[in-house]
């Protein structure tokens, strides 16, 4: 994901966030706890936009891992095959069906 897509309020964060390192030092440069320190040490907006961009970009990454494990050479694959001969052979229903009747 490019920084086009990232929120207005993200883009700035980075110069905010490097300037809490040591003098010419980068945000490659600290560790988690100086990262966790310097987020905490922004704006609540800057803190809500940047918790929106991490939960998009997660969303994103997990949309593309069910994309590849459930692709034809996927890990997937198999389990969906299996399901759709289940459902071919009447040990299961498609969940549009709904649940049998007693």
């Amino acid at each position: 994901m490019g920084q086009a897509s990232w929120p207005a309020a993200v883009i700035g964060l980075s110069d905010e966030i490097c300037s809490g390192t040591a003098a010419g030092g980068s945000i490659t440069d600290m560790d988690l706890t100086e990262i966790q320190h310097a987020i905490e040490a922004l704006p609540r907006a800057q803190q809500t936009a940047l918790a929106a961009w991490l939960a998009e970009r997660d969303q994103l990454a997990w949309d593309a891992e069910i994309e590849h494990d459930f692709s034809p050479s996927g890990a997937g694959s198999a389990f969906l095959d299996e399901m759709k001969a289940d459902t071919r052979g009447g040990k299961s229903r498609p969940f549009e069906e709904g649940r049998p009747q007693k």
